[in-house]
């Protein structure tokens, strides 16, 4: 894996991370990865995210126990609809995140619309040019989430030394852009 490839895998762990965190759940690494057939995952969530040199998807798969421990709303209201809709938001966030921590790096990804497959025995198989990386984390309660990232990536794509980042370049968690 290049310094780049792996600078972008650590951001994104660390977007995760303090995505859940802001919903009052704790991550930690998982070394051991865990099947999710046998976690009950029936839920992935795929977003795109591209610049002039790199080419990536980003699936998110998350317990359903987590996905509700996670969900802004009283646990007896929320409805299976809900927690699709649900996994699709996180994945949206997470995206986000994402992108506003590559801004110092010197780069701008642009996001894709995320996408909520439902099924069981799920495996997405991501192209064979590309260089895929999963992770794993845990909580206390046993909940995992899954993240895979895949790549393609220029010979031209170069992660600069990090910049403090100007406000105008990123918006702020929650904001909106209209164009």
């Amino acid at each position: 894996m290049t310094e780049s490839r792996t600078t972008l895998v650590d951001l994104l762990s660390n977007a995760c991370v303090e995505l859940f965190d802001g919903y009052e759940v704790m991550l930690t690494n998982n070394e051991q990865l865990k099947n999710l057939d046998e976690e009950g995952i029936n839920l992935i969530a795929l977003i795109g995210l591209s610049d002039n040199a790199l080419r990536a998807s980003l699936t998110i798969s998350v317990t359903p126990d987590l996905l509700t421990m996670s969900f802004p709303a009283p646990e007896d209201s929320i409805n299976e609809g809900d927690l699709k809709d649900w996994l699709g938001e996180l994945a949206n966030q997470l995206a986000g995140r994402f992108k506003n921590k590559v801004v110092p790096y010197g780069r701008k990804l642009e996001l894709g619309i995320p996408t909520v497959i439902q099924g069981t025995h799920l495996k997405i198989d991501l192209p064979k040019c590309s260089e895929v990386t999963k992770h794993q984390f845990i909580t206390e309660q046993g909940g995992v989430v899954e993240l895979n990232l895949s790549t393609l990536i220029d010979d031209q794509f170069v992660l600069s030394e990090p910049e403090e980042v100007v406000e105008a370049e990123c918006l702020e968690e929650g904001e909106m852009l209209f164009f």
